[in-house]
């Protein structure tokens, strides 16, 4: 199977998608840029179509898995993508290329950590047993905290994604969530 990597895309913020496409290019990523859903009442409600759309369009088309991005996302080294995929669980309902929720009741182990929560969808692949799951999350809710709980959640670590630096719409405002991870270095691929 050809993976493609699905990017979700916010042309406001213009200088994320180049760094991210220039990374593609470089570790030969295909991918597929989506316009991020403009025309919702609040950012969460869009920020869930986007995903939606795509979620819904590969479940349409019977696809097993769906690789998705938002358009701030970083590999931290040459290497990661490989790492991401070498390490990919044959079982799982969604794999997590990194996370922002740190919590000291897993065992952070290489080269996957089963968790019950995660913060941030910069990198994630969604397998067919949970696409309806998905799909029937609330429109209004952090996505990626709603499904707490719900099914077999997987991140890799050390950590083979991050979000770029940048303007957030969901804060409106710079976040730089890798400061967080600068104190725990481990946390991130090296390659």
């Amino acid at each position: 199977m050809d993976i493609v990597l699905n990017i979700i895309h916010d042309d406001r913020v213009f200088n994320r998608l180049p760094p991210l496409l220039e990374q593609c290019e470089k570790y030969g990523i295909k991918y597929k840029v989506w316009d991020a859903c403009l025309d919702k009442k609040t950012v969460l409600e869009c920020i869930t179509e986007s995903f939606r759309r795509i979620i819904q369009e590969v479940k349409d088309n019977g696809l097993r898995e769906v690789f998705i991005a938002e358009d701030d996302l970083m590999f931290p080294s040459d290497g990661s993508w490989d790492y991401f995929l070498k390490n990919k669980p044959d079982v799982y309902d969604v794999y997590i290329g990194g996370s922002y929720l740190i919590d000291n009741r897993w065992k952070y182990e290489p080269p996957i950590v089963k968790v019950n929560s995660w913060v941030g969808n910069h990198l994630i692949v969604v397998n067919e047993s949970y696409y309806d799951r998905w799909l029937s999350s609330k429109p209004d809710g952090h996505i990626d905290t709603e499904q707490e709980g719900k099914g077999d959640f997987y991140v890799c670590f050390p950590y083979a994604a991050l979000q770029r630096p940048s303007m957030s719409a969901n804060n409106r405002t710079f976040v730089n969530y890798n400061a967080m991870l600068e104190t725990i270095p481990e946390y991130m691929y090296k390659g």
